[in-house]
């Protein structure tokens, strides 16, 4: 089978998983219409997902390291000074990084 003839084969495929999706999204839609009136989609109170105290730990983490990320080598350095760390003026960004989320 040639390179053209696999491609075209992989779009075909494509646009049959896309039909398939758009077919069962349409479905779907027409069940919620069908559903009666008293029948909340809202999530109850009994639904809700537990706290987790390390889990909210690792995610205020993993967005204090995005935005420190986002962040410029002089800034990072301005920060560390900040926090009374040592050790970093010669430090590359990604050196820095691991200090200042490894470190409070």
């Amino acid at each position: 089978m040639t390179f053209a003839a696999k491609r075209a084969a992989e779009v075909q495929e494509s646009f049959a998983i896309a039909a398939g999706q758009v077919a069962f999204k349409e479905a779907m839609a027409n069940e919620i219409e069908e559903l009666p009136d008293d029948v909340s989609l809202e999530r109850d109170s009994s639904m809700k997902k537990a706290e987790d105290p390390e889990r909210d730990l690792a995610i205020a983490a993993m967005k204090e390291q995005h935005r420190l990320a986002g962040l410029r080598v002089d800034e990072l350095k301005a920060i560390a000074k900040e926090r009374g760390l040592s050790g970093y003026s010669k430090m590359k960004k990604e050196d820095l990084l691991i200090l200042l989320t490894t470190d409070r």
